[in-house]
């Protein structure tokens, strides 16, 4: 119940349209002196999961098949085309208020940004699992893409892993591997499902 209205948070939060926004913290009008004109440009500069990924990989943390798997949603990255919404930005459990088993309140806005709804929700998935994202979306009543919140979840995991790693915290980066190991299986199915529907047509 508890994850089914945070799902319902989610909904009224990306309910805010901001079609005439640019990327970045706080930044919501073209007017703004500072922000990304490109969506891809302000991922690179809070996750920079490129060189994370080649970080993790150097490391030995990741293989080569998930490191060349990775680095090709780049692309998919470049291309997301969507409508801008209000994304909180680090909405993860301990950021929501809870009384008698209700959410009362949400906090931390100091990250929100416009974006696609599947990067909030990305965000979020990442400290869940699997079986509590499911009752969030249960009741999220927008129209979602859900391969990009895989892709966004693999690049949030890798930016946090390697970040962890290079601090040697150990216990959280392999929180983060174990996201990224389950997201990249996920992604591969969906991969080969698309290579076989071209192939048919």
């Amino acid at each position: 119940a508890i994850y089914g209205e945070i799902g319902r948070v989610f909904s009224k939060i990306h309910k805010v349209k901001l079609d005439s926004s640019f990327y970045g913290f706080g930044v919501f009008f073209k007017n703004t002196k500072d922000g990304f004109y490109n969506w891809h440009s302000f991922i690179l500069s809070i996750h920079d999961y490129i060189d994370s990924i080649k970080f993790l990989f150097k490391n030995g943390t990741i293989n080569f098949e998930q490191k060349e798997i990775i680095l090709s949603l780049e692309e998919m990255i470049i291309n997301h085309h969507f409508s801008k919404v209000l994304n909180h930005g680090d909405l993860g459990p301990d950021h929501i208020f809870l009384e008698n088993n209700n959410v009362v309140g949400v906090i931390d806005p100091g990250n929100s940004f416009a974006g696609p709804a599947e990067y909030d929700l990305a965000y979020f998935a990442v400290y869940v699992n699997e079986y509590q994202f499911k009752y969030a979306l249960d009741e999220y009543d927008e129209v979602l893409n859900i391969e990009y919140i895989y892709i966004y979840m693999i690049v949030i995991s890798v930016h946090k892993a390697a970040e962890a790693q290079k601090i040697f915290n150990y216990e959280k980066a392999e929180y983060f591997i174990v996201v990224i190991n389950n997201i990249v299986r996920k992604i591969s199915t969906l991969l080969e499902i698309k290579k076989q529907c071209i192939k048919i047509n």
